[in-house]
């Protein structure tokens, strides 16, 4: 399992009321995982991708995601995968960070994300 922390991007845009918002890697993983392959989705590949989405909404309020090995793969590919509108060193951190995620064995760090989150 690998250890996603859904922490503040740095990076700010426009949610879908059109209101000014500073994105989280949580946001930005959306929308790599939301992006269309070119030939389009497959269900299987909707399945994949949506599994993903659903382990990071329910660690949203705790501020991490635990994603089985599996699971951070797909992200991976998504996040590889994804072009960018525009220039951003946020972006190019986040893209970093997914790419590499750790494994979760990491008991202290994530004892702390647990305490840091109630």
């Amino acid at each position: 399992m690998k250890l996603f922390e859904i922490k503040n991007s740095g990076i700010k845009g426009q949610d879908e009321t059109g209101k000014t918002v500073a994105f989280t890697y949580f946001d930005l993983a959306k929308m790599c995982l939301n992006k269309s392959p070119r030939e389009g989705f497959t269900v299987q590949e909707m399945k994949a991708r949506l599994r993903v989405m659903d382990v990071m909404e329910k660690g949203k309020s705790s501020g991490f995601a635990l994603l089985e090995d599996a699971d951070a793969e797909k992200l991976r590919q998504c996040v590889e995968g994804f072009l960018w509108g525009a220039m951003d060193k946020g972006g190019v951190e986040f893209v970093d960070y997914a790419c590499a995620l750790q494994p979760h064995n990491e008991k202290e760090k994530i004892k702390k994300l647990e305490t840091a989150g109630n």
